[in-house]
C-alpha cells in the first residue's frame, strides 16, 4: 500500500498546464515514503488557484493520466479500504486465522482434559491394585514368620 501511495504521488498528471507533479505544488515525496512540504512551491500553486484545482481535483474517466492527484488517492483509498478491498480481504483472513487456532486451542484443551481423566483412572486403578498387592504381601509375611517360629 505504501508503494502504491508513493507511486501514486510521484506520477505525473496532464491535468494541468502549470503544475505536472505532486512536487511542482511543494509535496516532495521521500525516499522513506513521507511528504516533505516545501512551503515556497506551496505558496506559488496556492497563487495559481485554477491550476492547483486542475492537478488537485480534475476527473476525466476518458483518460487517467489528465486527473488529479486527489481523485487518483481517493480511488486507491476506496480501492484498499473498499467491501472487497485489500485492507477488508486482510481482515476476513485474519478473523479466520484467529477463529481456526481458538478451535485448534480447544481441541487441544479438550484432548489434555480427556488424557488427564484417563491417567487419574489409571493411576486410581494402580493405587487400589497396590493396595491390595501390599495386604497381600502382610499376609505372606505374616505366613511366612509363623511358619518359621512354629519349625
Amino acid at each position: 500500500m505504501r508503494a502504491q501511495m508513493r507511486n501514486l504521488l510521484a506520477a505525473g498528471s496532464t491535468a494541468s498546464s502549470t503544475f505536472g507533479r505532486s512536487s511542482d505544488i511543494g509535496f516532495d515525496v521521500q525516499r522513506d515514503g513521507s511528504i516533505q512540504v516545501n512551503e515556497s512551491k506551496l505558496s506559488g500553486a496556492i497563487g495559481n488557484p485554477s491550476e492547483l484545482q486542475k492537478i488537485l481535483g480534475n476527473i476525466n474517466i476518458t483518460d487517467p493520466s489528465n486527473e488529479g492527484i486527489a481523485i487518483r488517492i481517493r480511488r486507491l483509498v476506496d480501492q484498499l479500504t473498499g467491501f472487497n478491498g485489500t485492507v477488508a480481504n486482510q481482515t476476513d483472513g485474519l478473523k479466520k486465522l484467529i477463529e481456526r487456532n481458538s478451535d485448534k486451542q480447544n481441541d487441544l484443551n479438550d484432548r489434555a482434559a480427556a488424557y488427564e481423566k484417563r491417567l487419574r483412572q489409571q493411576y486410581t486403578s494402580l493405587d487400589a491394585k497396590m493396595g491390595t498387592l501390599n495386604g497381600l504381601q502382610s499376609y505372606v509375611t505374616q505366613q511366612f514368620t509363623r511358619t518359621n517360629n512354629n519349625s
